[in-house]
């Protein structure tokens, strides 16, 4: 399986870095560190295309402030009194063969840039220079969560 899968990833090397550019282009920064809003969506509707083009379930879960509520009374977790318009969790259900399950979690927003002037390429417009990528957000954490739905196509696209 191993070589099989080395071959598909060969063969669809360009077209899985095409979606990681893709999703790096998109503007997903936070607004007033959160508080303010978000632009989280531009990322989060191109998953959604991605992750329903193969074939999974995807379900908003829009963010409400009760949610936050029961996250932190919960988990010790959240972050109260946000703008939560337009902004929501994805969940996607790939439907496999009744074995164990495997979990992927991760997030698309990004801080804002910062001085312009200190970047040498526009930071949403992704590059890669001597096979290196460089775009806001590549590091933390689009290319990992990319990775991730990308593993899943890669054992889809070797069958």
């Amino acid at each position: 399986m191993r070589d099989k899968l080395r071959v598909v990833l060969e063969n669809k090397k360009e077209e899985y870095i095409n979606h990681l550019l893709e999703l790096l282009s998109r503007d997903t920064q936070v607004i007033g560190h959160g508080i303010e809003g978000g632009r989280e969506k531009n990322g989060q509707d191109y998953l959604e295309q991605v992750m329903e083009s193969m074939g999974a379930n995807v379900v908003r879960e829009h963010i409400t402030e009760e949610l936050v509520q029961r996250g932190i009374e919960t988990y010790s977790e959240g972050n109260p009194g946000h703008n939560y318009d337009d902004r929501y969790n994805l969940v996607a259900d790939f439907k496999g063969g009744g074995g164990r399950s495997l979990m992927f979690n991760g997030h698309v927003d990004v801080m804002p840039p910062g001085d312009l002037s200190l970047w040498d390429s526009d930071p949403f417009k992704p590059e890669i220079r001597d096979g290196k990528f460089y775009a806001r957000g590549v590091a933390d954490m689009k290319a990992g969560l990319m990775a991730s739905v990308l593993g899943v196509k890669l054992l889809q696209d070797a069958g």
